[in-house]
């Protein structure tokens, strides 16, 4: 829900790496959400890419540990 709300491209794809991933204990979504808030930093959308870096740690890291 965080890549669509973003407008990050692929929202799906990264919804469906991240389930993936967060079978790997600790660092799981993160494998995935770390290069997303980069790609954001890239195309210069500093704030869609501050809300996700804390979508994901507040909302996604509590609810995957």
């Amino acid at each position: 829900i965080g890549f669509a709300m973003v407008g990050l491209p692929s929202p799906v794809v990264f919804g469906v790496l991240s389930s993936i991933v967060s079978l790997v204990p600790m660092v799981g979504t993160a494998l995935v959400w770390i290069p997303a808030v980069g790609v954001l930093l890239i195309q210069e959308r500093l704030w869609a890419s501050v809300f996700l870096l804390v979508w994901s740690l507040a909302l996604v890291g509590t609810i995957d540990n």
